[in-house]
């Protein structure tokens, strides 16, 4: 079962924070035993927190309520005065007041019902000395570890009070902070209960209870009704909810900004499509790290219970698990797609049941291996998760809906494979998504300069989709025949070409692009939106994303890169084309050469042994997320590897290399702690990323002596904590956890940590080396620029070793970052002063920009770029 300590809650909780969902419903959802002593208690404020409560009766859970009775005047406090018991007038009242005809009120009563009878529920009514009505708040849980968060703030034990009244909460945490408090506050809630000369303590009334053990319903776990108000979608999630509703049963691709909530609109449109009776059958897949965030979220944002698929057996959200007769006869699940890929899954989704819909987050990993070559060579390699879309879940289906905020990772065809997964069997057959060649054709027509543009293929491509809508308010005032041709340019017995004479003639030239963008697919199969269509002002962090060149930090340096750069590209020179496994590792070999020292070497020693890239780099690199230099890993069958000579000229680079090591001066660690000393004194956590584990344990070891305990780790290898002089596994929410309440200000990442992982309340960012893929680095960003972050500004600092192949990398995510741009839509900025060419374009004028720039390239036909719609 999880624990408090996975939870992630802030020290302070007030004014527009969600007390309910945030932190009511997980405490009481991992908690055994909840003490609670407030102003005033209702039922309704129990009932409102459904999720949490059934995994609190499902964890045999008890609770001890102490409260004032609500709506007790003065008078009837005084009447209590000298007793011991409370009289049976007032006794009689509050009996009364729990006689109802509401179904809702008595579904509530029930759930306080039955735990009194199971003897999980004991209750006293606490009266001042004086007479005074009580008024302290304080809460305390306690999960199956005996680990404690203690609560004390403003909120009654109300609906109104957890959900609609502006109050201030404070948390504290066993394991981390006041640990004083916490035997002092037990001891005196036991004073509270027992009562004495600071109080008076009265049991329940015997006719209260029996009124209230009349709603026992004969059910073993009731589970009540949310009263509460449903999830509040943010405008543009509402937006996304309604567009995936109207489009129903039509698969869609979902490609919201990073940070903007795919997840939440997604899951909102599920939900309202369970309601209507539309939909019952439901699978989730994501990544195997992100399978539990959904199941945590789907359960504490929509109160939905759904199991999750680990191997052979079934997790449930309360940490219950049991094995997995056959998971895919259950009606709601989820489960990583990297399971689901093997070809044994994959044989059984195909012989069992059919999906009303499935979810397929992250998306964009399913991928050609090498989409330039492909289309070279005529010869489609897709990877097993493209293979699983396509061959699979595309026939057990009956709607996809795919979910990445980056659908174009290294070239445009992984944007037209995914659109053609999700397409409709209405498609026309004029479709640009017929083929590659139509789809290159006809977005090439819509990006070219004015003289250039074939109006014919572009008609063509658009003619037989639904008309678009014109806005009457705009276009009130235009003469009929230009809406006709407008509305219905491309359509079959119109000519194109001379509708668009006369539009452009008529200067709605832009209109009519703008009106083939819209009937365009990218348009009408994707929904994307930024932030600036989110119009959700102060919610985000502005970037300040900036290139930080360093120097090599002596000549000899300097030298030794030189040298052993070039050896290894005269290897690729020879190889190139004869043994592409090898290929490929010598590409890491180069990149690894200026992302530290320490890799280069130790990679070069795994070489000398015979052994290969760490296996969580592997896994990353296999699953397609920063492959752009690979053909295929391993794919050669008589991959040559070193030869004699090859490996005794490595063995002398290896000597040169430790001597450098030795030699220290490090320049990028010297910058980084630089980096880190101003980060500290402005009082911001940091996140540092690199592409390898090696070095990763290089900047932790170095980092070490200084930062000791504040610093963390998340690697293929998981989440781990330095505690007790020793590097220690955690779970990712204990990491978030740790992170959020300062127990660690520097956080080591590779690119395990780029998906799945919130980690908003840092708010500085090190690109140790850079990926050549911009998602990936537009990914690692979207770890800490999320929804509500709370610093104004983020700093980005990409490292860039001067005049080497990281160089070359950063130029390459140029060009990159101008084709997503001109494909899907606007990025937030990810290097700095690179992208100023397209801050400031529109779609046409950054087809412009791009053209000239890929005809100064010399390379023509990839204009493209700027057309594709969003």
């Amino acid at each position: 079962m999880s624990g408090l300590r996975d939870l992630t809650l802030k020290p302070k909780y007030g004014l527009g924070d969600d007390f309910l969902n945030d932190v009511y419903v997980p405490l009481l959802g991992r908690a055994i035993r909840y003490t609670r002593a407030v102003g005033y208690f209702s039922s309704s404020g129990l009932a409102s927190v459904g999720s949490g409560l059934e995994s609190f009766i499902r964890n045999n859970g008890s609770m001890r309520l102490m409260a004032s009775p609500v709506g007790w005047s003065p008078q009837d406090v005084e009447a209590l005065s000298g007793r011991r018991e409370i009289p049976r007038e007032l006794a009689a009242r509050l009996a009364r007041s729990l006689i109802t005809k509401s179904d809702i009120e008595r579904d509530h009563l029930s759930v306080l019902a039955w735990l009194m009878r199971e003897g999980r529920l004991e209750t006293r009514i606490i009266i001042g000395p004086k007479g005074q009505l009580f008024h302290q708040k304080v809460g305390m849980f306690w999960d199956s570890r005996d680990d404690a968060v203690g609560i004390e703030g403003s909120n009654n034990e109300t609906l109104a009070g957890w959900d609609s009244n502006i109050e201030s909460l404070s948390v504290r945490r066993s394991w981390l902070d006041q640990e004083a408090w916490f035997p002092a506050t037990i001891a005196e809630l036991d004073r509270l209960w027992q009562g004495g000369p600071h109080s008076r303590s009265y049991s329940l009334p015997e006719a209260v209870r029996q009124e209230l053990l009349k709603y026992v319903q004969h059910r073993p776990h009731p589970i009540p009704k949310p009263v509460g108000k449903p999830l509040q979608l943010y405008s543009h999630q509402q937006e996304g909810c309604d567009r995936l509703l109207a489009a129903w049963p039509e698969s869609r691709l979902l490609a919201d900004e990073v940070g903007l909530g795919k997840t939440i609109t997604a899951s909102a449109a599920m939900q309202a499509l369970q309601a209507e009776g539309k939909c019952q059958r439901v699978l989730i897949l994501a990544p195997a790290n992100v399978c539990i965030q959904w199941q945590e979220e789907l359960a504490e944002k929509f109160s939905l219970k759904v199991p999750r698929l680990v191997k052979n057996h079934l997790h449930n959200v309360d940490g219950s698990e049991h094995a997995a007769v056959n998971p895919l006869n259950e009606t709601m699940l989820i489960a990583s797609w990297h399971l689901m890929r093997q070809p044994t899954w994959r044989s059984r989704l195909l012989q069992g049941p059919d999906w009303d819909l499935v979810i397929v987050d992250e998306a964009h990993h399913a991928r050609r291996r090498s989409p330039g070559s492909d289309l070279k060579s005529g010869i489609r390699r897709p990877n097993q998760f493209l293979e699983l879309l396509e061959g699979v879940l595309s026939k057990v289906a009956d709607t996809l809906w795919l979910l990445t905020a980056t659908p174009v990772q290294l070239h445009l065809v992984e944007l037209f494979d995914l659109l053609n997964v999700i397409k409709p069997d209405s498609e026309p057959q004029s479709s640009p998504l017929g083929s590659w060649f139509k789809f290159e054709r006809f977005y090439t027509a819509l990006a070219v300069p004015e003289g250039d543009r074939s109006w014919a293929t572009l008609g063509m491509g658009v003619g037989e989709t639904v008309p678009v809508q014109l806005d009457p308010h705009k276009y009130s005032e235009l003469k009929p025949f230009l809406r006709r041709q407008l509305t219905r340019f491309g359509r079959p017995g119109r000519d194109a070409v001379q509708d668009a004479d006369t539009l452009v003639k008529h200067e709605l030239r832009e209109e009519l692009l703008e009106s083939i963008r819209q009937r365009s697919p990218g348009s009408r199969l994707m929904l994307r939106r930024t932030r600036r269509d989110a119009d959700m002002q102060g919610a985000f962090a502005i970037r300040r994303p900036s290139k930080e060149a360093i120097e090599f930090a002596s000549a000899e340096e300097r030298s030794l890169y030189q040298e052993l750069d070039a050896f290894l590209a005269g290897l690729w020179a020879m190889r190139h084309g004869r043994d592409k496994g090898f290929g490929f590792l010598l590409s890491m070999y180069r990149r690894r050469l200026t992302s530290s020292w320490q890799a280069i070497e130790r990679t070069i020693q795994r070489a000398l042994a015979a052994t290969g890239l760490p296996d969580d780099e592997m896994e990353l690199l296999e699953s397609g997320l920063d492959a752009s230099m690979s053909d295929e890993i391993g794919s050669s069958d008589n991959e040559e590897g070193f030869s004699t000579e090859e490996m005794e000229v490595l063995r002398r680079f290896a000597a040169r290399i430790g001597g450098t090591i030795r030699g220290g001066g490090d320049p990028k660690i010297s910058s980084l702690v630089q980096d880190l000393h101003t980060c500290r004194l402005q009082g911001r956590s940091m996140l540092v990323f690199t592409q390898f584990i090696d070095t990763l344990e290089y900047i932790r070891d170095t980092l070490q002596s200084t930062y000791g305990s504040q610093v963390g780790t998340y690697s293929g290898q998981g989440a781990r904590l330095f505690k007790d002089g020793t590097w220690t596994s955690v779970s990712k929410e204990q990491l978030t956890l740790a992170l959020s309440n300062g127990e660690i200000s520097i956080l080591l990442c590779t690119d395990a940590a780029s998906e799945g992982l919130n980690l908003q309340t840092a708010s500085t960012l090190v690109n140790y080396d850079l990926p050549w893929n911009p998602m990936r680095v537009e990914q690692r960003i979207g770890r800490i620029d999320r929804i509500n972050q709370a610093a104004r500004t983020l700093s980005i600092r990409n490292y860039v070793m001067l005049d080497t192949v990281e160089e070359q990398v950063y130029d390459a995510l140029r060009e990159r970052i101008r084709v997503f741009e001109g494909s899907v839509g606007e990025l937030q900025p990810i290097l700095g002063e690179v992208e100023n060419l397209v801050a400031e374009s529109t779609v046409s004028n950054l087809a412009r920009n791009l053209e000239s720039h890929i005809a100064a390239k010399g390379n023509k036909g990839k204009p493209i770029a700027a057309a594709l719609c969003y």
